[in-house]
């Protein structure tokens, strides 16, 4: 009888340590290498909603340096630079590496971004676009 009583105790502890308890942190979920010393962190992060109460956010990095929360994004063939679209606004931005510097490409939301085309050579990155909507040319500045 002592035994099942105790057995009885110890299960609901034992299930509530097995329970998802959201984090009170961020959580590190997956790191990219893009080259050059840019990555993609994805973390775990308590959010305050009805729906969930841990959200996953995809942020870019150079370095030590948390750049954005970022959607699409490509790093230039040489490194040199890196584009990106910003994940809450989702205007585009170029980050120069040589000296850190951003530079707001876009005013207004075009569409998600599927993919950049770079040409280095002629100074310039080309954003491509969902929806249907045609690509843009941007200069490298």
């Amino acid at each position: 009888m002592k035994t099942t009583f105790l057995a009885l105790a110890v299960v609901p502890l034992l299930l509530s340590a097995c329970t998802d308890t959201p984090p009170t942190k961020a959580v590190l979920e997956r790191i990219t290498n893009l080259g050059f010393g840019f990555r993609r962190v994805v973390l775990a992060e308590p959010v305050n909603t009805s729906f969930e109460s841990v959200g996953h956010f995809e942020y870019l990095y150079y370095g030590d340096q948390r750049i954005c929360q970022v959607g699409a994004c490509s790093v230039s063939p040489s490194g040199a630079y890196a584009i990106y679209q910003d994940g809450p606004s989702g205007n585009l931005f170029l980050f120069r590496r040589a000296d850190s510097r951003l530079i707001q490409l876009t005013r207004d939301f075009v569409a998600p971004a599927e993919s950049f085309q770079w040409h280095e050579d002629a100074n310039t990155v080309e954003a491509h676009f969902t929806m249907g909507h045609g690509p843009k040319t941007f200069a490298l500045r």
